[in-house]
């Protein structure tokens, strides 16, 4: 497309000038009087029609370029999305990374269920290569393990995000110290979401009978 802008400036260019050195050509060996007027004129009229046409075609040009940047800058953008969610992340491999992540921290991982991650009607009407996962997790540990499993979760390439965090000890309850707790073990709870890249699936679905 650009391209084809550029071959038609060209050509555009170049009428404009020949119109001029045909002009000043024909003032100065040719005619002159009304006749040469009257030529003069027509060739003024006719450059000025050539040079509205060729700010257009500059104009588009310019936007061409634009959007041709845009679009590359926002595949670019989508890219860099898609390499953080996976294609076809499910729950069993959620729950295995958030287990083996947990062993790796020395947590003992007490409990682990998955959980009910129903995005509304607006998010699957319109995001439908997109899939929301997630599990409901307690674990145990010292509270430098705990921000160490954290921290190896989000600092994978991939969205992992901790919702509904709560941490607790029989120590805190019995009065000890905030510094005493931050030593021993404490637990936590928490709900723990990643998604999951459809894209292709979804566009090669075979459509139902009936479905619009």
């Amino acid at each position: 497309m650009v391209s084809e802008m550029l071959a038609r400036l060209t050509f555009i260019r170049a009428v404009v000038i020949g119109l001029l050195l045909a002009g000043i050509y024909y003032v100065i060996f040719y005619d002159s009087g009304s006749y040469q007027t009257a030529m003069i004129a027509q060739s003024q009229q006719e450059m000025i029609a050539l040079k509205a046409d060729l700010a257009k075609v500059q104009a588009d040009l310019e936007r061409s370029r634009s959007f041709e940047a845009a679009s590359k800058d926002l595949g670019s953008s989508i890219q860099k999305m898609l390499d953080f969610i996976p294609e076809n992340f499910g729950l069993g491999q959620l729950m295995k990374t958030v287990s083996e992540e947990a062993r790796v921290s020395g947590l003992d991982l007490s409990s682990m269920q998955p959980a009910a991650m129903a995005m509304n009607s607006n998010q699957e009407k319109n995001l439908p290569e997109f899939e929301e996962i997630g599990v409901n997790i307690q674990i145990r540990g010292q509270f430098s393990q705990i921000l160490s499993f954290m921290s190896s979760l989000t600092e994978k390439k991939q969205i992992f995000l901790f919702e509904n965090i709560e941490i607790f000890s029989d120590n805190l309850m019995s009065g000890a110290s905030s510094e005493q707790v931050g030593k021993g073990e404490v637990s936590m709870r928490a709900l723990i979401r990643a998604y999951s890249y459809l894209g292709r699936k979804v566009a090669t679905a075979p459509v139902q009978p009936g479905g619009q």
